[in-house]
């Protein structure tokens, strides 16, 4: 999953993936691997157990998965139906894809998430998760420039991301504010403190982030 970089390196405590891998060493899309989503479920348990609300991504936007034939990138809708099927009862906020830069990727993102959308209101008769979880997809900016304009229906929330980390976010929050039909809204990647801070003779860059950003459940992970 993921950059080539980290292929075959992002497993569960139990040492699986999420999907089965093909002869040639690459993710097979079509083929869900249920050992790994059972050391996801306890994961899953334990932040309800303590009373997280967890937000709840599909993938990152550097996975490859738009590179595939048109059976695998079709495959992602069965992808989203098994999360739902598994987790849809969690007290979540679901995310389509984590995408928080601005690439020439979106419009394939944007393509296969689309049709997953489209394909789960032809099942369910309605443009929501079963249990009425809010959806979302992380947006580079504001979706109000991206998703929530290409594919209103799949968001029930609206929200800002890292294009600019800066009081540039606030001005977006505002506009989503006054943006009709109204949507709640939230930052899904709020303000990164950076700074250089000399220590002696050294220079040491650091980064604050808030700490909620740790609690943040992104599978596959």
């Amino acid at each position: 999953m993921w950059a080539e970089k980290t292929h075959h390196k992002k497993t569960g405590p139990n040492g699986e993936g999420p999907f089965e891998l093909k002869s040639t060493g690459q993710v097979d899309y079509l083929n869900i691997k249920p050992e790994y989503w059972q050391s996801v479920d306890k994961r899953m348990q334990h932040l309800s157990d303590q009373g997280f609300v967890t937000l709840f991504e599909t993938v990152r936007r550097s996975e490859l998965w738009y590179l595939g034939t048109t059976q695998e990138k079709a495959a992602f809708y069965n992808y989203v139906r098994y999360l739902w099927a598994r987790y849809g009862c969690y007290n979540m906020i679901f995310s389509w894809v984590h995408h928080d830069s601005q690439s020439s990727i979106y419009p394939k993102w944007e393509q296969i998430v689309s049709d997953a959308n489209s394909k789960l209101f032809s099942k369910m008769g309605d443009y929501r998760m079963p249990y009425g979880q809010p959806r979302t997809a992380m947006s580079f900016n504001t979706s109000l420039n991206n998703w929530n304009k290409d594919i209103p229906t799949a968001l029930d929330i609206q929200n800002v991301s890292n294009a600019e980390r800066d009081e540039t976010m606030h001005e977006w929050l505002r506009n989503i504010y006054h943006q009709q039909p109204a949507k709640p809204a939230l930052n899904l990647e709020p303000f990164y403190l950076i700074g250089d801070y000399i220590l002696g003779m050294k220079s040491m860059q650091v980064w604050m982030i808030p700490p909620w950003h740790k609690c943040r459940c992104m599978v596959p992970y």
